[in-house]
């Protein structure tokens, strides 16, 4: 009797222990099946993990963290001192002086101010050379001087008073986007002892900073006269930005879409080749709120 219940008992608590095993392995597998679920849930293939990780970059890129090292590679690269952050934020002092509906008439031996420039035009004897001959005949310049303390971008249409066209001019080179504090460029107007017009000034006193990336814009696109393309010259350092619709650019300058001003402002905070102009953009008349300045669409095609 004794030994039947010892069975009894035994028996009850293998078929208890059996129970709880069975109970404990299926509620492992179960718990092992949802987490395998899981991760299996997460895993993405590699065309989509490229598009999460192009998001992120690109959320980087619109980061003011990325903006910064740009500025600091052009501070290394240029060898210029390290801008100050509220400046690069805050307005660009413009002046537009002289506008077509009003042009301004230099008579050679004199001289005019329009804020940080001055335009003195001189008449002398240079050498031209044309079609491989080298002859020396009067010529009349335009000596542009910079007297700001910093550097200007400056959009400067001229021409010779008297009508008709200039059929001989020795194009020099310079840079016809960008003037340094205290820098001085003659500017050809034509052969012979000409009175000048001046169609239209505009000017933005920028940073050091700007004035690298302002001149990396390509003076195509700055709706300038041709002879100020060809003559332009940015220097050895700087190159341009070849990525800029330069042509459309222009264009929307000449049919009023915006303004010379405008384009120039907004790469005067912004390297080309790293930040997108877009049409909407206006010339900052108030600091903004912070750097960089993004097209608020979202469109990647803007400008």
């Amino acid at each position: 009797m004794e030994l039947t219940i010892l069975r009894s008992i035994a028996g009850g608590s293998l078929a208890f222990v059996v129970a709880i095993g069975a109970w404990t392995g299926s509620r492992l597998t179960r718990d092992t099946a949802m987490e395998v679920e899981t991760l299996l849930a997460t895993e993405v293939d590699a065309k989509t993990a490229q598009k999460q990780a192009m998001a992120s970059k690109a959320q980087y890129k619109e980061s003011p963290a990325y903006y910064k090292t740009r500025v600091d590679a052009a501070v290394e690269a240029f060898g210029i001192e390290p801008p100050n952050m509220d400046r690069l934020r805050a307005p660009n002092p413009f002046h537009h002086p002289i506008n077509m509906s009003d042009p301004k008439r230099i008579e050679p031996g004199q001289a005019r101010r329009e804020g940080p420039l001055s335009i003195a035009v001189r008449a002398e004897q240079r050498t031209i050379e044309r079609g491989g001959m080298r002859t020396k005949n009067m010529h009349t310049y335009a000596r542009v001087l910079n007297t700001a303390k910093v550097p200007v971008a400056y959009r400067l249409l001229m021409r010779k008073a008297e009508a008709g066209e200039c059929q001989l001019r020795n194009v020099n080179r310079y840079d016809a986007v960008v003037l340094d504090p205290g820098e001085r460029i003659d500017i050809s107007i034509c052969s012979g002892k000409q009175a000048v017009e001046v169609l239209d000034l505009r000017m933005l006193e920028i940073t050091g900073i700007g004035a690298i990336w302002v001149d990396k814009i390509p003076a195509q696109a700055l709706a300038l006269d041709p002879t100020s393309v060809k003559a332009h010259d940015p220097g050895e350092d700087v190159q341009p930005c070849t990525s800029l619709p330069a042509a459309e650019l222009a264009k929307s300058i000449e049919r009023g879409e915006f303004a010379w001003e405008d384009l120039v402002d907004y790469y005067s905070r912004h390297d080309c080749e790293e930040y997108r102009f877009w049409s909407g953009y206006r010339r900052l008349e108030a600091p903004a709120e912070g750097l960089p300045l993004l097209d608020p669409t979202g469109d990647p095609d803007a400008g």
